[in-house]
């Protein structure tokens, strides 16, 4: 069986990173597509600022082996990334999520997720269920609570 987190939990490690000053929103919303959508890292990564379907409320997602699919985005989602978008946002690339460092720059890899995750683990005090800190976990959470 793979280990997972209990909705309380996953709730909480998503909410602590709201409070950072610099990167409180980003975080948020990245994290919100990882435990809500259970989208792996380098697909929320990947995402570009017309990728959203805002009257559809769908969002496109860049998976493995080139293939793309249209998700159903929910509202909490939503509202994180516009948050996101006004009030810290910054730089003109097309990537959605960027570095808060000029020049502002889509990530390089997916293991800035795995950053929050761990200093969220840290800041609420709770021990991963395994060794490795991913966000697999998340994915895996997800699931058993759909399940």
């Amino acid at each position: 069986m793979p280990r997972y987190l209990e909705p309380e939990q996953v709730n909480r490690l998503v909410e602590v990173v709201r409070g950072h000053k610099k990167t409180g929103r980003r975080n948020y919303a990245m994290l919100m597509l990882v435990a809500r959508l259970g989208l792996r890292p380098p697909e929320v990564t990947a995402i570009e600022l017309g990728d959203i379907d805002w009257r559809a409320g769908e969002i496109l997602i860049r998976g493995k082996r080139q293939l793309h699919d249209r998700m159903p985005m929910s509202a909490e989602i939503g509202e994180a990334i516009v948050d996101y978008i006004k009030n810290e946002r910054r730089g003109p690339g097309r990537a959605r999520f960027v570095s808060v460092k000029p020049p502002f720059k889509r990530f390089k890899d997916a293991q800035i997720l795995r950053w929050i995750l761990r200093d969220a683990y840290d800041a609420i005090g709770i021990s991963p269920p395994q060794a490795y800190i991913g966000t697999h976990i998340l994915r895996h959470s997800l699931a058993t609570d759909i399940l």
